[in-house]
């Protein structure tokens, strides 16, 4: 029972990948395409389907989102990484291989489109990486095979993260991020409860105090190679303070300046 629910959970991960257009990986390696490190080379990246491969599924049934219809005895012919036929009446392909999931029911990859793979924790690095993975592996065994991470809660391992996958490294959803937020959090004042300063720093060493500046944190998450710039335009929490009173209106909660969105999302277009 456990192997036919990863046979599913492998069709799921098929029909995404034949929704949307190929993401391909952004490791840059080089004119040639000679990689740089053995981790890039083409023998490295097992999780990517031959062209020439062609896989036939058979089910019980298949939920068609398009027409909010359950579809029965459906066959799924799937060459390379694309799914090139879907339906009931499809011919096996001479050569394909077969795999029958007997009356299981399938459908498309679902896609969540706001999560955060990384711990909001004072992890290390390696450790952040390795629980960023884990977490991403855990929503494509859940069936959703596309998530648009919204804050890597420091630093931009979501980026390396991936493009490993896109490259076929690891197995793992298709992934949009954005690295770290932009917002007015990060030039706010922290009480220190280690040496009682009062002055910590700036959230992600960002500092968003002016239009020139909101410039200079969408450069940066472009820089890294981000998809989606996210910003806060108004704080969401400030120390034990929370930002809404009773009756709805804001406490302790800076904003960001027309100015300074207007900067975000005119560098974040150019």
């Amino acid at each position: 029972m456990r192997s036919q629910n990863k046979l599913v959970v492998v069709f799921v991960a098929v029909i995404a990948a034949a929704a949307s257009s190929a993401l391909r990986s952004q490791e840059g390696e080089g004119a040639a395409g000679a990689p740089r490190t053995p981790s890039a080379s083409p023998e490295a990246r097992k999780f990517l389907a031959p062209p020439n491969q062609v896989v036939a599924i058979r089910a019980g049934r298949l939920f068609d989102a398009r027409s909010s219809r359950m579809l029965a005895n459906p066959v799924i012919v799937v060459r390379g990484e694309r799914i090139a036929e879907v339906g009931a009446g499809v011919q096996v392909p001479a050569g394909a291989t077969v795999i029958d999931l007997g009356s299981a029911t399938v459908l498309p990859g679902m896609i969540d489109g706001h999560v955060h793979l990384n711990l909001n924790a004072p992890n290390p690095p390696a450790r952040r990486a390795l629980i960023a993975l884990a977490n991403a592996q855990v929503d494509l065994e859940a069936g959703f095979t596309t998530v648009l991470d919204m804050d890597s809660r420091g630093g931009f391992n979501t980026v390396e993260l991936r493009d490993a996958i896109n490259s076929g490294q690891f197995q793992g959803p298709r992934m949009q991020v954005v690295g770290q937020s932009i917002n007015q959090r990060a030039t706010s004042i922290y009480a220190d409860t280690q040496s009682l300063r009062f002055w910590e720093g700036f959230t992600e060493n960002k500092n968003t105090n002016s239009p020139w500046l909101a410039r200079a944190a969408v450069r940066e998450a472009k820089l890294h190679g981000v998809d989606w710039i996210k910003i806060y335009t108004t704080q969401d929490f400030v120390g034990p303070v929370h930002m809404w009173r009773p009756d709805a209106t804001l406490v302790n909660s800076p904003s960001l300046t027309l100015e300074e969105v207007e900067a975000i999302v005119d560098t974040g277009w150019g």
